[in-house]
């Protein structure tokens, strides 16, 4: 959002669950761990045995073909009205596999099932490649990135990049895709609308992400 990328008080954007940071201020990545093509193509032999619909990020954006994003189509893979609209979001593309063999690899993969059971059984596969990390934000959701990428790697770099205190750093989230920046910060608070697992392992637990959370914090942490 417009709102984070010209605020002139945050230089460095953690983005696709941890795969790159971006320092605004150099104009580049000064990290990156993005899934290989190799490992992207056996992902995608994996998901040609399930019913599944694929978003995948590359080149700081986020793909998906707009011809699958009408509203019966969503609703059959479980997608909640928040995805819907960053569906229409996504830049179009006509296909997904193509896009897929992006040269430099991807930040992520991001995957809907129609069935919870199936989503089980991917979730154990992908799993057991040892070469990804899978987590959700939403339910009847996964996302794929790195092995070596993730919230937590992210913010643990972050920190030594700048040679920070770990006791110094506040990590907020409210999400199952946080959770691995909750043990690298020396706080970690879960907004009271996040995910119920998320919330049980913060330290904290603060106002909804409604409420301005972001002032929530200058005004009670910050003295």
């Amino acid at each position: 959002p417009s709102s984070v990328r010209e605020n002139g008080n945050i230089r460095y954007l953690a983005y696709s669950n941890g795969t790159a940071i971006y320092d605004k201020a150099l104009g580049r990545d000064i990290y990156s761990s993005r899934i290989s093509r190799k490992d992207t193509e056996i992902i995608f032999k994996i998901l040609k045995d399930y019913d599944v619909i694929v978003a995948v990020h590359a080149e700081g954006n986020s793909y998906f073909p707009h011809k699958q994003a009408t509203s019966e189509i969503l609703d059959r893979y479980q997608v909640n009205e928040y995805y819907k609209e960053i569906f229409f979001l996504t830049v179009d593309c006509e296909s997904i596999e193509e896009k897929a063999q992006n040269p430099d690899g991807l930040e992520a993969i991001v995957l809907f099932f129609s069935s919870d059971a199936e989503l089980a059984e991917c979730r154990d596969r992908l799993l057991a490649l040892g070469t990804v990390t899978v987590t959700s934000s939403i339910e009847h959701n996964l996302e794929l990135c790195s092995k070596s990428a993730g919230k937590g790697k992210t913010l643990e770099y972050l920190i030594e990049h700048l040679g920070l205190a770990k006791e110094t750093v506040i990590a907020v989230g409210d999400n199952t895709n946080d959770v691995s920046m909750f043990s690298a910060a020396g706080l970690s608070l879960c907004v009271e609308d996040g995910r119920k697992d998320a919330k049980a392992l913060a330290d904290e637990v603060i106002c909804t992400a409604h409420e301005h959370a972001a002032r929530y914090i200058l005004e009670h942490y910050f003295k």
